[in-house]
């Protein structure tokens, strides 16, 4: 059975490590230019107080997923405590099923705990999984772009 929670940097970082590395692999553009480095020191520093939160999935124990979300009140609605994806990911073999959309759902209620008024999610157009947000009723607002230039 499947269980979604909250968890603390140090809980679960050395879990998420190896996930991460598959999750890169999978979806990261650029590879060639742009390598994972982490900077876990940063990510420590902002779970410990509190302007980042971790919600796992875990089956049996075993990490299987995870959404890692930056919660800060936004700079153009300062009275509008905002939550941004900062990352989320989940195993392919859990794919199947209702994994990933109970994850956002235990999301949302854990951070409505928090008083968090808004939440926003992004998906990667070449791994796009609009889809999912649009089922829980997400409305797509924006569109982004990159470009490496150095």
């Amino acid at each position: 059975m499947i269980e979604y929670k909250e968890e603390t940097f140090d809980q679960v970082i050395n879990e998420i490590k190896p996930l991460l590395e598959n999750h890169y692999e999978e979806i990261a553009l650029d590879r060639d230019v742009i390598k994972l480095n982490p900077d876990y020191d940063t990510y420590k520093k902002c779970c410990d107080s509190g302007l980042m939160k971790i919600i796992t999935a875990r089956d049996d124990g075993k990490l299987v997923g995870y959404l890692i979300a930056i919660i800060k009140y936004h700079l153009h609605y300062k009275d509008s405590l905002t939550a941004i994806d900062d990352i989320f990911y989940i195993s392919k073999e859990y794919r199947k099923g209702l994994t990933g959309v109970k994850l956002f759902i235990k999301t949302e209620e854990i951070l409505k705990k928090y008083g968090v008024q808004r939440v926003i999610l992004n998906t990667k157009l070449h791994h796009d999984v609009g889809a999912i947000f649009d089922r829980l009723g997400y409305k797509e607002t924006e569109r982004v772009f990159t470009k490496i230039i150095g």
